[in-house]
C-alpha cells in the first residue's frame, strides 16, 4: 500500500501537534508497568506432547477393556475394577484438560 501525500501531509501534522513523552528515564518503564501483561499459552510443548501421549493411552486401554469385554463371555470383577480405574482416570485427564481453559474465564 503506497502512502499519499495527504497521509505523509497528516502523518506530519500528527507528529507536530502530539504531546512529546517527556525526557525522563523512568517514562518507558511507567508506561510498561501500566500495560496488561502478555498472555501466555495454556499449555507448553511439553504439557502438549503429554496429554496428546496420555488420552492416546487411554483410547488403547478403553479399546482393549472393551474388546475384551465384548469377547469375553463372562464379566468378572476384575473387568469391572479395570473399567472403573479406566472411568476414573478418564475423568482425571478431562478435569486436568479443562481446569486450566476454566480458570482463565
Amino acid at each position: 500500500m503506497k502512502r499519499s501525500e495527504e497521509d505523509i501531509k497528516l502523518a506530519e501534522k500528527l507528529k507536530n501537534s502530539a504531546p512529546q513523552a517527556p525526557e525522563n528515564e523512568w517514562f518507558v518503564r511507567k508506561v510498561m508497568n501500566r500495560l496488561p501483561q502478555k498472555r501466555r499459552p495454556v499449555y507448553s510443548r511439553a504439557e502438549v506432547l503429554t496429554l496428546v501421549l496420555s488420552a492416546i493411552l487411554l483410547l488403547v486401554g478403553w479399546c482393549m477393556q472393551i474388546s475384551h469385554m465384548l469377547t469375553s463371555p463372562v464379566i468378572t470383577s476384575l473387568d469391572l475394577l479395570y473399567s472403573g480405574v479406566l472411568f476414573i482416570s478418564s475423568l482425571a485427564f478431562m478435569g486436568y484438560v479443562a481446569y486450566p481453559m476454566l480458570k482463565r474465564v
